[in-house]
């Protein structure tokens, strides 16, 4: 009997340590399942991280290459313009006004938009260039006073700032108010 007994104690104690190695071995592949889950979370984001760092990336490139083909054929646009305004021709005028209002379409289909201030506006100094001062009492000083050059811009970027006059105040000589 005493063989029987000590083979159902070995017996009870190889299933507690069974059960016990099943449970460590649980235990750590949970663990590892957890940590494979956090690594794999990881890679993901990093992966999106570097997706989105491309495609902004291009985006700015592809703006850029934009750009750099607006600001060469601005100056062909001007071109046309100053021809339309030196020709007395009318079959010449009609034609060009034709090539500039096409030219007009295609730069406001690829969101170009001129930036041309009247006299009396605001001056902007991030869309305008400021080329001359010019004394006058018309229009607020400060503000625009002349459009020397239309300028050029994209909804984010100014692809030429527009040349103007800005307005100051006539100054009266001082003799000129003794006299009044």
């Amino acid at each position: 009997m005493t063989g029987w007994v000590l083979f159902v104690i070995t017996l009870f104690v190889a299933i507690a340590l069974g059960l016990a190695l099943k449970r460590r071995t649980d235990d750590q592949l949970a663990s590892l399942e957890e940590k494979a889950r956090g690594e794999v979370a990881d890679v993901k984001s990093q992966a999106r991280g570097r997706v989105d760092r491309l495609e902004r990336e291009a985006g700015k490139a592809k703006n850029d290459a934009r750009d750099g083909l607006l600001r060469d054929i601005i100056p062909v646009f001007d071109a046309l313009m100053l021809a339309y305004e030196q020709t007395t021709d009318e079959s010449v005028r009609d034609g060009l006004q034709l090539v500039i209002a096409d030219f007009e379409k295609t730069l406001k289909r690829h969101g170009v938009e001129a930036v041309a201030p009247s006299p009396g506006e605001a001056f902007d100094p991030t869309v305008h260039e400021a080329v001359e001062t010019m004394e006058t009492n018309d229009v607020d000083a400060g503000s625009v006073g002349r459009l020397h050059r239309q300028g050029w811009r994209t909804e984010d970027r100014v692809l030429r700032a527009a040349l103007v006059g800005v307005a100051k105040p006539i100054e009266i000589p001082a003799e000129a108010e003794v006299d009044a």
